[in-house]
Protein backbone atom coordinates (compact mmCIF):
# COMPACT_ATOMS: atom_id res chain seq x y z
CA UNK A 1 0.00 0.00 0.00
CA UNK A 2 3.02 2.24 1.16
CA UNK A 3 4.45 1.60 -2.56
CA UNK A 4 1.72 2.61 -4.39
CA UNK A 5 0.86 5.94 -2.35
CA UNK A 6 4.53 6.99 -3.55
CA UNK A 7 4.43 6.38 -6.70
CA UNK A 8 0.96 7.86 -6.92
CA UNK A 9 3.01 10.39 -5.53
CA UNK A 10 5.85 10.68 -8.12
CA UNK A 11 3.31 10.41 -11.26
CA UNK A 12 1.63 13.14 -9.98
CA UNK A 13 4.55 15.59 -9.15
CA UNK A 14 5.97 14.29 -12.54
CA UNK A 15 8.79 13.11 -11.22
CA UNK A 16 8.30 9.26 -12.92
CA UNK A 17 7.81 11.26 -15.86
CA UNK A 18 11.06 13.31 -15.62
CA UNK A 19 13.10 9.74 -14.85
CA UNK A 20 12.03 8.31 -18.22
CA UNK A 21 12.92 11.83 -20.14
CA UNK A 22 16.62 11.52 -18.48
CA UNK A 23 16.35 8.03 -19.22
CA UNK A 24 15.48 8.49 -22.93
CA UNK A 25 18.31 11.70 -22.96
CA UNK A 26 21.19 9.26 -21.72
CA UNK A 27 20.25 6.50 -24.50
CA UNK A 28 19.98 9.17 -27.13
CA UNK A 29 23.86 10.42 -25.73
CA UNK A 30 25.18 6.81 -25.81
CA UNK A 31 24.04 6.18 -29.40
CA UNK A 32 25.51 9.57 -30.44
CA UNK A 33 28.92 8.94 -28.44
CA UNK A 34 28.83 5.01 -30.22
CA UNK A 35 28.28 6.63 -33.74
CA UNK A 36 30.71 9.46 -33.32
CA UNK A 37 33.38 6.62 -32.34
CA UNK A 38 32.19 3.91 -35.21
CA UNK A 39 32.40 7.07 -37.67
CA UNK A 40 36.50 7.56 -36.11
CA UNK A 41 37.20 4.15 -36.58
CA UNK A 42 35.91 4.12 -40.28
CA UNK A 43 37.74 7.31 -41.26
CA UNK A 44 40.90 6.28 -39.29
CA UNK A 45 43.89 4.09 -40.82
CA UNK A 46 45.42 1.71 -38.08
CA UNK A 47 48.44 3.89 -37.12
CA UNK A 48 46.73 7.19 -35.76
CA UNK A 49 47.89 10.24 -37.89
CA UNK A 50 48.62 12.49 -34.74
CA UNK A 51 48.84 16.49 -35.27
CA UNK A 52 52.72 16.84 -35.20
CA UNK A 53 52.51 20.59 -33.31
CA UNK A 54 50.70 18.50 -30.71
CA UNK A 55 53.38 14.88 -31.14
CA UNK A 56 56.45 17.66 -31.05
CA UNK A 57 55.16 19.34 -28.13
CA UNK A 58 54.38 16.32 -25.51
CA UNK A 59 57.77 14.56 -26.75
CA UNK A 60 60.07 17.18 -26.70
CA UNK A 61 59.04 17.89 -22.55
CA UNK A 62 59.11 14.25 -21.98
CA UNK A 63 62.49 13.59 -23.68
CA UNK A 64 63.77 16.64 -21.25
CA UNK A 65 61.96 15.74 -18.24
CA UNK A 66 63.34 11.54 -18.29
CA UNK A 67 66.35 12.20 -20.33
CA UNK A 68 65.07 10.12 -22.73
CA UNK A 69 66.53 9.19 -26.64
CA UNK A 70 63.99 9.01 -29.44
CA UNK A 71 61.24 6.40 -29.22
CA UNK A 72 58.31 4.80 -31.40
CA UNK A 73 55.93 7.29 -31.25
CA UNK A 74 53.64 5.42 -33.41
CA UNK A 75 49.53 4.51 -31.73
CA UNK A 76 47.04 2.02 -33.04
CA UNK A 77 43.64 3.40 -33.46
CA UNK A 78 42.36 0.18 -31.18
CA UNK A 79 44.74 1.70 -27.88
CA UNK A 80 42.04 1.79 -25.78
CA UNK A 81 44.38 3.29 -23.29
CA UNK A 82 44.93 6.41 -25.69
CA UNK A 83 40.81 6.22 -25.69
CA UNK A 84 41.11 6.58 -22.14
CA UNK A 85 43.45 9.52 -21.36
CA UNK A 86 41.33 11.45 -24.24
CA UNK A 87 38.67 10.82 -22.01
CA UNK A 88 40.07 11.49 -18.37
CA UNK A 89 41.49 15.01 -19.88
CA UNK A 90 38.94 16.44 -22.57
CA UNK A 91 39.62 18.69 -23.93
CA UNK A 92 43.05 18.88 -23.26
CA UNK A 93 44.61 16.59 -25.93
CA UNK A 94 48.34 18.23 -25.33
CA UNK A 95 47.86 16.57 -22.05
CA UNK A 96 46.29 13.11 -22.57
CA UNK A 97 48.86 12.49 -25.51
CA UNK A 98 51.30 13.10 -23.30
CA UNK A 99 50.07 11.57 -20.42
CA UNK A 100 49.35 8.37 -22.25
CA UNK A 101 53.11 8.27 -22.95
CA UNK A 102 54.42 9.22 -19.24
CA UNK A 103 52.73 6.28 -17.44
CA UNK A 104 54.38 4.20 -19.59
CA UNK A 105 57.79 6.57 -19.05
CA UNK A 106 56.81 6.58 -14.97
CA UNK A 107 56.31 2.38 -14.87
CA UNK A 108 59.26 1.22 -16.49
CA UNK A 109 61.95 3.80 -14.94
CA UNK A 110 60.24 2.78 -11.63
CA UNK A 111 61.00 -0.87 -13.07
CA UNK A 112 64.61 0.10 -13.67
CA UNK A 113 65.09 1.98 -10.48
CA UNK A 114 63.90 -1.38 -8.28
CA UNK A 115 65.79 -3.74 -10.91
CA UNK A 116 69.30 -1.83 -9.70
CA UNK A 117 68.14 -1.60 -6.13
CA UNK A 118 67.71 -5.70 -6.29
CA UNK A 119 70.88 -6.25 -8.16
CA UNK A 120 68.74 -7.67 -11.07
CA UNK A 121 70.12 -8.21 -14.38
CA UNK A 122 67.92 -9.46 -16.79
CA UNK A 123 68.09 -10.42 -20.62
CA UNK A 124 64.89 -11.50 -21.40
CA UNK A 125 61.90 -9.27 -20.24
CA UNK A 126 58.33 -10.66 -20.74
CA UNK A 127 55.81 -7.47 -20.92
CA UNK A 128 52.64 -9.78 -19.95
CA UNK A 129 49.90 -7.99 -21.28
CA UNK A 130 51.24 -5.62 -23.18
CA UNK A 131 48.63 -3.80 -25.51
CA UNK A 132 49.32 -1.65 -28.05
CA UNK A 133 53.07 -1.15 -26.23
CA UNK A 134 52.07 2.00 -23.98
CA UNK A 135 54.89 0.12 -21.66
CA UNK A 136 57.23 -2.01 -24.04
CA UNK A 137 58.63 0.89 -26.05
CA UNK A 138 60.36 2.14 -23.02
CA UNK A 139 61.57 -1.01 -22.29
CA UNK A 140 64.84 -0.68 -24.33
CA UNK A 141 65.28 3.23 -22.81
CA UNK A 142 66.09 1.56 -19.46
CA UNK A 143 67.29 -2.33 -19.94
CA UNK A 144 69.89 -3.81 -22.28
CA UNK A 145 67.77 -6.72 -22.81
CA UNK A 146 65.41 -9.00 -24.97
CA UNK A 147 61.45 -7.92 -24.87
CA UNK A 148 59.05 -9.89 -25.62
CA UNK A 149 55.75 -8.82 -25.10
CA UNK A 150 52.41 -10.77 -25.03
CA UNK A 151 49.19 -9.78 -25.46
CA UNK A 152 45.66 -11.58 -26.11
CA UNK A 153 44.49 -8.90 -28.97
CA UNK A 154 46.08 -10.35 -31.96
CA UNK A 155 46.16 -7.08 -33.53
CA UNK A 156 48.17 -5.25 -30.74
CA UNK A 157 51.41 -8.17 -31.67
CA UNK A 158 51.26 -7.60 -34.95
CA UNK A 159 51.22 -3.70 -34.35
CA UNK A 160 54.36 -4.10 -32.09
CA UNK A 161 56.39 -5.98 -34.41
CA UNK A 162 55.81 -4.02 -37.07
CA UNK A 163 56.02 -0.91 -35.64
CA UNK A 164 58.03 -0.95 -32.23
CA UNK A 165 60.42 -3.86 -33.73
CA UNK A 166 59.82 -6.38 -31.02
CA UNK A 167 58.64 -10.53 -32.04
CA UNK A 168 55.52 -11.12 -29.21
CA UNK A 169 53.34 -13.42 -28.10
CA UNK A 170 50.00 -13.73 -29.20
CA UNK A 171 47.75 -16.19 -26.86
CA UNK A 172 44.20 -16.78 -25.12
CA UNK A 173 42.56 -15.52 -22.11
CA UNK A 174 43.38 -18.55 -20.84
CA UNK A 175 46.96 -20.04 -19.72
CA UNK A 176 46.20 -22.93 -21.02
CA UNK A 177 47.89 -22.55 -24.60
CA UNK A 178 50.58 -20.48 -23.24
CA UNK A 179 53.59 -20.89 -24.68
CA UNK A 180 56.72 -18.53 -24.11
CA UNK A 181 60.10 -18.47 -23.93
CA UNK A 182 61.59 -18.90 -20.61
CA UNK A 183 62.58 -15.11 -19.54
CA UNK A 184 64.31 -13.91 -16.17
CA UNK A 185 61.91 -11.04 -15.66
CA UNK A 186 58.08 -11.18 -16.19
CA UNK A 187 56.11 -7.41 -16.06
CA UNK A 188 52.48 -7.88 -15.76
CA UNK A 189 51.17 -4.49 -14.78
CA UNK A 190 47.44 -3.39 -14.46
CA UNK A 191 46.69 -7.17 -15.70
CA UNK A 192 45.84 -8.54 -12.13
CA UNK A 193 44.05 -5.31 -11.71
CA UNK A 194 41.14 -6.83 -14.39
CA UNK A 195 41.50 -10.68 -14.45
CA UNK A 196 38.43 -12.82 -11.84
CA UNK A 197 40.27 -14.53 -8.97
CA UNK A 198 40.36 -18.49 -10.54
CA UNK A 199 42.24 -16.52 -13.51
CA UNK A 200 44.65 -14.68 -11.53
CA UNK A 201 46.03 -18.13 -9.75
CA UNK A 202 45.77 -19.69 -13.14
CA UNK A 203 48.02 -16.98 -14.78
CA UNK A 204 50.32 -16.44 -11.85
CA UNK A 205 50.99 -20.23 -11.80
CA UNK A 206 52.21 -20.41 -15.37
CA UNK A 207 54.07 -17.22 -14.96
CA UNK A 208 55.92 -18.07 -12.29
CA UNK A 209 56.54 -21.76 -14.19
CA UNK A 210 58.20 -19.22 -17.07
CA UNK A 211 60.67 -17.89 -15.13
CA UNK A 212 64.43 -19.02 -15.51
CA UNK A 213 66.58 -19.95 -12.17
CA UNK A 214 66.50 -16.51 -10.15
CA UNK A 215 63.67 -14.85 -12.45
CA UNK A 216 61.46 -12.96 -10.92
CA UNK A 217 57.70 -11.84 -12.03
CA UNK A 218 56.91 -8.59 -10.78
CA UNK A 219 52.64 -7.57 -10.99
CA UNK A 220 50.56 -4.92 -9.65
CA UNK A 221 46.71 -5.01 -8.71
CA UNK A 222 44.18 -3.12 -7.19
CA UNK A 223 44.32 -2.94 -3.08
CA UNK A 224 40.69 -3.96 -1.94
CA UNK A 225 41.67 -2.14 1.52
CA UNK A 226 42.04 0.99 -0.34
CA UNK A 227 38.15 0.86 -1.54
CA UNK A 228 36.02 0.61 1.95
CA UNK A 229 32.78 0.45 0.73
CA UNK A 230 33.93 -3.02 -1.42
CA UNK A 231 35.89 -4.27 1.07
CA UNK A 232 32.67 -4.09 3.67
CA UNK A 233 30.67 -6.32 1.45
CA UNK A 234 33.32 -8.76 0.21
CA UNK A 235 36.37 -10.82 2.37
CA UNK A 236 39.57 -10.80 0.51
CA UNK A 237 38.51 -10.24 -2.99
CA UNK A 238 36.30 -8.10 -5.26
CA UNK A 239 35.15 -8.32 -8.96
CA UNK A 240 33.31 -5.52 -10.82
CA UNK A 241 32.07 -6.64 -14.55
CA UNK A 242 33.23 -3.41 -16.14
CA UNK A 243 36.95 -2.30 -18.08
CA UNK A 244 38.00 0.52 -20.24
CA UNK A 245 37.03 -1.86 -23.31
CA UNK A 246 33.79 -1.21 -22.61
CA UNK A 247 33.64 2.42 -22.33
CA UNK A 248 34.86 2.25 -26.40
CA UNK A 249 33.40 -0.55 -27.70
CA UNK A 250 33.91 0.29 -31.52
CA UNK A 251 37.16 -1.13 -31.75
CA UNK A 252 37.17 -4.38 -33.61
CA UNK A 253 39.56 -6.08 -30.76
CA UNK A 254 37.67 -4.78 -27.76
CA UNK A 255 37.19 -7.08 -25.06
CA UNK A 256 33.54 -7.58 -24.37
CA UNK A 257 33.25 -10.52 -22.28
CA UNK A 258 33.33 -8.57 -18.80
CA UNK A 259 33.15 -11.82 -16.67
CA UNK A 260 37.01 -12.84 -17.50
CA UNK A 261 38.14 -9.14 -17.95
CA UNK A 262 36.47 -6.63 -15.78
CA UNK A 263 38.28 -4.20 -12.64
CA UNK A 264 39.26 -6.88 -9.38
CA UNK A 265 40.32 -5.98 -5.82
CA UNK A 266 42.97 -7.82 -3.76
CA UNK A 267 43.72 -7.70 0.15
CA UNK A 268 48.03 -8.20 0.30
CA UNK A 269 46.71 -11.13 2.94
CA UNK A 270 45.18 -12.98 0.20
CA UNK A 271 48.10 -12.67 -2.18
CA UNK A 272 50.62 -13.40 1.05
CA UNK A 273 48.72 -16.71 1.29
CA UNK A 274 48.45 -18.06 -2.06
CA UNK A 275 51.95 -17.30 -2.37
CA UNK A 276 53.33 -19.38 0.51
CA UNK A 277 50.56 -22.46 -0.67
CA UNK A 278 52.56 -22.32 -3.97
CA UNK A 279 55.90 -22.04 -1.29
CA UNK A 280 57.07 -18.75 -3.54
CA UNK A 281 58.95 -16.30 -2.33
CA UNK A 282 57.76 -12.97 -2.10
CA UNK A 283 58.54 -9.42 -1.56
CA UNK A 284 55.60 -6.71 -1.06
CA UNK A 285 56.46 -3.82 -3.34
CA UNK A 286 53.90 -1.00 -1.92
CA UNK A 287 53.19 1.44 -4.82
CA UNK A 288 56.63 1.74 -6.12
CA UNK A 289 55.08 0.84 -9.62
CA UNK A 290 51.96 2.77 -9.29
CA UNK A 291 50.55 5.10 -7.57
CA UNK A 292 47.03 3.71 -7.20
CA UNK A 293 48.07 0.15 -7.70
CA UNK A 294 50.49 -2.13 -4.94
CA UNK A 295 52.94 -4.63 -6.62
CA UNK A 296 54.62 -7.76 -5.42
CA UNK A 297 57.88 -9.28 -6.96
CA UNK A 298 57.68 -13.07 -6.77
CA UNK A 299 59.93 -15.98 -7.29
CA UNK A 300 60.63 -19.92 -7.01
CA UNK A 301 63.48 -20.72 -4.32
Amino acid sequence: MIKKLAQFLQDKSGITENRQRMAKLEQEVQRQNLFNLSFLQLLTADVLPINPSVSNAAVKRLQAQYGLKPFPLAIHKNDVMLAYHLYSNAPNILEAYESYFRVGIRAVKALADLAQAQGWQPQKIMDFGSGYGRMSRFLPQFFQAEIIPTEVKQQAMLFQEEHLGFKGVAHGSQPDDFKAPKVDLIIALSVFSHLPQALTEAWLKTLVSNLQEKGRLVFTYHPLEGYPHLARDHGHYAFLTKNEDLLFPTSDDHLHDAQTYGVSFFTQAFFERFFKEQGWSYQFLENQLATTQKAFAVWKD
